[in-house]
């Protein structure tokens, strides 16, 4: 990184007095193009043993400070042998798409459910605060050499004690408070406002903007009471407000109020979003992919699917004008392109809803159909035509009765299936079937025969003749 910067080796010498992390390609942008740290050790005076000391403290600075939060399975639950997390404990991160190999961290924060064995401890890790027992000792010895710093051999370094007491009066000047006592406690007033203050004492503080007079907020053993609370109040287990059945509540279940029980209460929202009420008013339109219930009443119900038992209202219909269909009070009915009725049962037609009528394109009913106890009607005010192209209509009756028909028209027998070749094997009408010649029928022509009570008659025979069908 250094090779980059112009005049920062000169004859293969670093000859400037900083270092640049490896990693600033990472992390630097148009905003903040550094972030800068500081070694200072009085008693280093070798220059290769203050870039050592250098380049450590570089390295202990790229290690990024981070927090996850993360959900530990409970094996302690089932097992009394395994360990239990608690706050404090050292853990190990491990994550190759984060770039996170076995990064130590410590639990910051933990959320148990003990009597749930359905649920399992939620812990926040954290790398920040990472000190045990010498830790702590090595931070009381920088603070010492810190001290040993100022002090060399008994005497005080004096630039380097100016420069800290200079700090020191430039921070208490900047400050836009102080810090005066009374007999309320100790209390922080506002240099630009006298009025703001905020009072601590025993009992715990509070915050002003009167000078103490009245509290705009405040935070006792028994509780936090402000006008308004702006921002993350942290991680709960359960809010309520209210006792017994009359409460609100919020918890791992959702929130809900109206029952001190989440699956009693007459109104809950779950963690995935589903919404139970007894009863809700809402004004406007109602936008969704499914509405499934028994009511829904409001001005607008917008949605591709409504599932329910019944669906009660004034008007139902496909379109708002052209063809369409219909239904509502008056009965159902479809409408064409032009808005005219072409199908209808209608309460207001004359056989009522016991009709279905047909219009034509001018709106005039052509025909209807009607039904009673025992008889179902057929009728049309001009041609009525049944068709079965390509098929045959069958007809299921004990008679057929054409009293009141006054032609049929077309009808031949090759209408009637079989009848043609049944009737070939007939004679043909009016066709002469045969000839006989005279005959005496066995008694011989002129032979005179008695008549009874007397007289006689002289017998000729039989003429000859011929025999046509009728």
């Amino acid at each position: 990184m250094l090779s980059s910067v112009p005049g920062a080796i000169v004859g293969g010498k670093i000859a400037i007095n900083y270092l640049i992390s490896p990693y600033a390609q990472f992390w630097s942008n148009t905003t903040n193009t550094y972030y800068d740290g500081e070694i200072m050790n009085q008693n280093i005076e070798d220059p290769l043993e203050l870039l050592e000391a250098t380049r450590k403290a570089l390295l202990e600075k790229e290690i990024p400070a981070f927090e996850v939060s993360a959900s530990a399975a409970d094996i302690h639950k089932i097992d009394a042998t395994e360990a239990k997390p608690d706050l404090g404990d050292t853990v190990h991160c491990y994550d190759p798409d984060m770039q996170l190999e076995n990064m130590t961290a410590r639990i910051t924060e933990l959320t148990e459910y003990p009597y749930a064995r359905d649920k399992h401890s939620q812990a926040t890790l954290s790398n920040v605060m990472m000190q045990d027992y010498d830790d702590i000792i090595a931070d009381l010895e920088k603070s010492k050499n810190i001290v040993d710093n100022l002090l060399s051999g008994g005497k005080i370094r004096a630039d380097v004690f100016e420069a800290f007491a200079k700090q020191a009066v430039i921070d208490i000047n900047n400050s836009k408070s102080e810090v005066i006592y009374d007999p309320r406690g100790i209390v922080l007033k506002s240099k630009i406002n006298n009025l703001h203050q905020v009072v601590e004492s025993a009992e715990g503080f509070y915050i002003s903007t009167d000078g103490g007079a009245t509290a705009d907020a405040a935070f006792t053993a028994l509780g936090i009471v402000a006008e308004k609370v702006i921002g993350k109040l942290g991680n709960f287990i359960t809010i309520e407000i209210g006792s017994g059945n009359n409460v609100f509540k919020s918890d791992s279940n959702g929130i809900y109020l109206g029952n001190a029980l989440f699956a009693s209460a007459p109104f809950s929202v779950n963690m995935a979003g589903h919404m139970k009420g007894a009863g809700v008013d809402i004004s406007g339109e109602i936008t969704s992919s499914i509405i499934t219930g028994g009511q829904v009443n409001g001005t607008n119900v917008n949605g591709s699917s409504i599932n329910g038992g019944v669906i009660t209202g004034a008007l139902i219909r496909t379109s708002s004008f052209g063809q369409r269909f219909e239904v509502s009070v008056d009965g159902w009915r479809t409408y064409d392109a032009s808005g005219n009725i072409r199908i209808s049962t209608l309460t207001s037609s004359t056989y009522g809803t016991s009709a279905i009528e047909w219009r034509g394109p001018s709106g005039a009913i052509s025909g209807w159909v009607t039904s009673a106890d025992s008889s179902l009607s057929v009728a049309a005010l001009g041609l009525l035509q049944l068709s079965a192209i390509g098929h045959q209509i069958s007809m299921l009756a004990d008679s057929i009765d054409f009293t009141y028909v006054n032609n049929v028209l077309g009808f031949q027998m090759r209408h009637v299936l079989g009848l043609i070749s049944a009737l070939d094997g007939k004679a043909t009408f009016g066709i002469q079937t045969g000839t006989q010649t005279a005959i005496n029928g066995g008694i011989a022509p002129g032979t005179q025969l008695a008549l009874f009570g007397g007289g006689y008659v002289t017998w000729s025979g039989v003429p000859a003749h011929s025999h046509t069908q009728n």
